[in-house]
C-alpha cells in the first residue's frame, strides 16, 4: 500500500427475514495511510566478557529499517573514555568522523529506494583499545532519521554493547596435585602423584613454570612421566 493514500472498505448485512430498519445494514471505513519508517539499531562487541587494559575491542553497529525508505540517517556513538585510539574498519558506505570520543556517521539512501522489512542499511565496524579499568562500562549508540519520512518508533533507536568489565591484566598461577585413591599406601609399592599447573588470571602467561614438590620422609623419588 502506498504512503499518503486512503484505504476504503464497505460491509453490509443481509437479513433472511423482514428488517424493520434496513438503513443501518451497511457501513464504510476509510483509513489514511501515511509514509513512515521504523529505524532500529543493534550493537555487538568482540570479544565478549572481561577485557583488560591493552586489549582491543571490535564494535559493530547494525542499523535496519522497516517500512518506507528512511532517506537520510545519522548514527552517533559516544565511546566511554575507558577506551582510546578509536579506529574505523568497514563502514559500508557510511560517511564517518571521529571527534574526541564521539563517532558520527551519516548515510543517504536513494529517494527511489524500496520499502523494507528489517532491511539492513550497512554495518559500521570500529575498534578501540582499553585504556582504564571500570565496572560494567556501557557503550551506547543512537540512530535518527534526519529527513522524511518520520520514524514511527523511536524506542528501538538506541543500542549498547551490554557493558564490559575492564580490568588490570593479572596472572594467577594455580598448582594442583593428586594422590592414590583410596588414601592408603603399602610399603614397597609404587604410586604416582600427578602434578599440574594452570593460569586462572585474566591475561596470558608467557614463560616457564616451575613446580617444587618436597617429598616427606619415608618416600623415595623414582622418576617423572609426562610431556613438558
Amino acid at each position: 500500500m502506498a504512503g499518503n493514500s486512503t484505504l476504503s472498505g464497505t460491509g453490509a448485512v443481509i437479513s433472511q427475514s423482514p428488517d424493520s430498519d434496513a438503513g443501518n445494514n451497511s457501513g464504510a471505513l476509510e483509513l489514511e495511510v501515511t509514509s513512515g519508517t521504523d529505524m532500529k539499531l543493534s550493537k555487538t562487541r568482540a570479544p565478549e566478557g572481561i577485557l583488560v587494559i591493552g586489549d582491543r575491542a571490535t564494535f559493530t553497529l547494525s542499523p535496519t529499517y522497516s517500512g518506507s525508505n528512511p532517506r537520510q540517517m545519522t548514527i552517533t556513538d559516544a565511546v566511554p573514555d575507558n577506551y582510546t585510539d578509536t579506529k574505523l574498519g568497514d563502514i559500508s558506505g557510511w560517511a564517518c568522523t571521529i571527534t574526541d570520543q564521539t563517532l558520527s556517521c551519516t548515510k543517504k539512501l536513494s529517494t527511489a529506494g524500496a520499502a523494507g522489512d528489517n532491511t539492513s542499511v550497512g554495518d559500521i565496524v570500529y575498534t578501540a583499545q582499553v585504556e582504564k579499568t571500570g565496572q560494567d562500562v556501557t557503550n551506547q549508540a543512537e540512530i535518527i532519521n534526519t529527513g522524511n519520512p518520520e520514524d514511527q518508533n523511536d524506542l528501538n533507536n538506541t543500542a549498547t554493547d551490554g557493558g564490559a568489565d575492564l580490568q588490570e591484566p593479572k596472572v594467577d598461577l594455580k598448582a594442583s596435585k593428586l594422590g592414590p585413591v583410596p588414601n592408603l599406601m603399602v610399603v614397597g609399592n609404587k604410586y604416582g602423584f600427578p602434578l599440574s599447573a594452570e593460569n586462572i588470571g585474566n591475561t596470558k602467561y608467557i614463560g616457564k613454570v616451575k613446580i617444587v614438590d618436597n617429598l616427606p620422609a619415608g618416600m623415595e623419588y623414582l622418576g617423572v612421566e609426562g610431556a613438558g
